[in-house]
C-alpha cells in the first residue's frame, strides 16, 4: 500500500525510484550546464538534491560524490546519469514526473521506499531564490 504525504508536504511529483534509499530531504539546486557544476564545486553540497533535465547529464560526475541526491525529469533506470548515481549510492529519481515548479531553494524530500517508485514532496512551502523553471523536460 503507497504511503500518504506525510503533513506539512506538498506533492509535486514522482519517478522512478533507483534504489530504495527511505525519504531523504535536500535543498533544490537546478544544474543546466557544466558550467552550473564548476561554479558549484566550491560550495557545501551536502544537502543539495540536484535536478537536472536528462539522463545523459553526465557532467554532474565531479559532484555526484557530493550532493545528497538527484532527480533528472527524463531517463531511465538504464541511463547514463542513473548507472553514475548506482555506482556512486546516490539516491536518484529518474523520468521524474513534476506537477508543478520546483524552484532553487526549495526544501524537498524524495521518498525512496518503495521499489521502483518514488515520490517527490516539497516541504515549507516554496521557497525558491532564483525564478522558476517549467517543469517540462528542455532540450
Amino acid at each position: 500500500m503507497a504511503r500518504s504525504v506525510e503533513e506539512g508536504e506538498e506533492p509535486v511529483g514522482e519517478g522512478e525510484n533507483l534504489f530504495c534509499a527511505g525519504d531523504v530531504p535536500g535543498e533544490v539546486r537546478w544544474f543546466r550546464t557544466p558550467a552550473d557544476v564548476v561554479s558549484a564545486v566550491a560550495d557545501d553540497l551536502t544537502e543539495i538534491i540536484a535536478f537536472v533535465f536528462q539522463g545523459g547529464m553526465t557532467f554532474l560526475s565531479p559532484i555526484l560524490a557530493e550532493v545528497k541526491g538527484v532527480v533528472c525529469s527524463a531517463g531511465s533506470l538504464e541511463s547514463h546519469l542513473a548507472l553514475l548515481a548506482r555506482e556512486f549510492e546516490m539516491p536518484c529519481v529518474m523520468g521524474a514526473r513534476l506537477d508543478v515548479v520546483v524552484s532553487d531553494g526549495d526544501h524537498v524530500v524524495l521518498h525512496l521506499s518503495d521499489p521502483g517508485r518514488a515520490r517527490i514532496s516539497r516541504v515549507g512551502g516554496a521557497g525558491g531564490r532564483e525564478a522558476a523553471l517549467p517543469v517540462a523536460a528542455q532540450g
